[in-house]
């Protein structure tokens, strides 16, 4: 008599998780509209969190990277400016002030060509960035880990970060041509910085000559361990106040940090935007399938089905 009950204790279990697996696919538009609802909203918030986790390592990494403290630029435009034109006679004079290990200028350079496969030579796309700075001076900017060899000073060559090279299917021995005039490629650097990775460095003397031009875009400043950033930082303003404007890598992270947590708020704003609405969804699937078989629930409990 026990096993008999037993067995039947099983079989309406069975019919039981027959009927919930049946259940969500007898109306299977509804139900497929809801599970692509679900899944789109899942993988908003799994990008957003990527993306924003993202910006946050990069940001770290380049903070951290043991390059320069202060940057400086043109007065009036900002370190992102775009009319950033420094003369290098800036570098000896910010050189004689204490406290500092290294000084570099660096010249930005935008390619605003367009790719050219032909004869294998990589043109650089428009908006690819190629800068300029002394060989002995890449640790300033980052540089440690290269792969290949460092470009020799008044060359023809150039170092690709490892994202630019990836994109382009660039490697060690190939050519680029920047500003009409062909590159070949030495070695291929890694950062873990978006921004470094996606460029290219060369020769600050030879970038000058193919892009005719007579200035630099910023200077670096490397300080000692015991040096106060602010307040030389401040000192090269107070110097130079109508040319020159600086920015420590404490006030890059305090912006940096500004926007990131912008993009945080604005993250859980739509997070929680995609969670109340796949909420309402969840409801009124459910409140649907319950009017729509008011009559079948009414029949089970008939014949002894309970409420729970």
């Amino acid at each position: 008599m026990f096993y008999i009950k037993l067995y039947k204790i099983r079989d309406d279990l069975i019919k039981y998780i027959n009927l919930i697996l049946k259940n969500p696919f007898r109306n299977k538009t509804r139900s497929g509209l809801f599970i692509v609802g679900i899944g789109i909203g899942i993988a908003i918030i799994v990008a957003l969190g990527l993306i924003t986790g993202g910006m946050e390592e990069s940001v770290k990494t380049t903070l951290n990277s043991g390059g320069a403290e202060i940057t400086v630029t043109e007065a009036n435009t900002g370190s992102m400016g775009s009319s950033r034109k420094i003369n290098e006679s800036y570098l000896s004079e910010i050189s004689n002030i204490s406290g500092l290990t290294g000084v570099a200028g660096i010249l930005i350079y935008t390619e605003q060509s367009s790719s050219d496969t032909q004869r294998g030579i990589f043109r650089p796309m428009s908006g690819f960035t190629i800068n300029g700075i002394d060989s002995n001076k890449l640790n300033l900017v980052g540089i440690n880990d290269i792969n290949g060899s460092i470009f020799k000073d008044g060359s023809n060559e150039v170092i690709l970060g490892k994202t630019a090279a990836e994109s382009q299917n660039k490697s060690i021995g190939d050519n680029i041509t920047i500003s009409n005039t062909e590159f070949k490629i030495t070695g291929i650097f890694k950062t873990e910085s978006m921004m470094s990775d996606s460029g290219a460095y060369v020769s600050l003397s030879r970038l000058q000559e193919v892009s005719s031009s007579d200035y630099i875009s910023q200077i670096l400043v490397k300080t000692t361990e015991r040096a106060n950033d602010t307040q030389i930082s401040d000192t090269i303003e107070n110097n130079y106040p109508d040319d020159l404007s600086t920015i420590t890598t404490e006030e890059q992270g305090e912006m940096v940090n500004n926007a990131i947590n912008i993009l945080d708020m604005a993250s859980l704003a739509i997070s929680a935007l995609a969670i109340v609405i796949g909420g309402i969804g969840i409801i009124n699937t459910i409140i649907m399938m319950v009017y729509e078989r008011t009559k079948e629930i009414g029949v089970l409990k008939a014949v002894g089905w309970k409420s729970k």
